[in-house]
């Protein structure tokens, strides 16, 4: 259990590498309300944009056999 406020930071430097071709990562976002929170959240709506930035693993190859085609590639930071 976290406050909302820190969901922007929480996962700011996370690094889930995948160990060979075919693995995948599974994320999950789950939310609750406070248990203490009032009336005053009632009719109220949620919402969340998460991005995933990625690149090509080592191992992989593009469709031309490539396996290095995005190694300067450069992500802007959010």
């Amino acid at each position: 259990k976290r406050p909302m406020s820190t969901l922007a930071t929480f996962a700011q430097n996370l690094t889930l590498p995948l160990v060979t071709t075919g693995d995948s990562v599974t994320f999950m976002l789950i939310y609750g309300m406070d248990t203490t929170a009032d009336s005053t959240y009632q009719g109220k709506t949620f919402s969340v944009d998460v991005t995933i930035l990625a690149t090509q693993y080592s191992a992989e190859e593009d469709g031309f056999g490539n396996n290095d085609y995005d190694q300067d590639a450069e992500f802007s930071v959010a």
